[in-house]
């Protein structure tokens, strides 16, 4: 049980790294919205989304996790474009 125990700090550990990374994100994704607002630009970049996908499941050591790595940038991308699309409809 010590083990476990220890695993579930350092988790807890990479969670409070996390939490500030998401922050610091969704900060710039707002700073994105305003950007594509004033230039006219969709929220949406499929080719982009895939180039950050592409580009960072090749950095993975165990490429047994590039499915997961997908999902987790898909479940990124989502919540960011729902914060972009809340900040333009908010700024009209």
């Amino acid at each position: 049980m010590n083990d476990l125990k220890k695993f579930r700090q350092e988790i807890d550990e990479i969670d409070n790294e996390l939490i500030v990374l998401f922050e610091k994100r969704m900060k710039i994704a707002k700073r994105v919205a305003e950007y594509k607002k004033d230039n006219n630009m969709p929220i949406y970049d499929e080719s982009r989304e895939n180039e950050i996908i592409k580009k960072n499941v090749e950095k993975l050591d165990d490429k047994s996790l590039s499915n997961e790595l997908e999902i987790f940038y898909k479940m990124i991308f989502k919540i960011s474009k729902d914060i972009q699309k809340k900040e333009i409809d908010d700024g009209k």
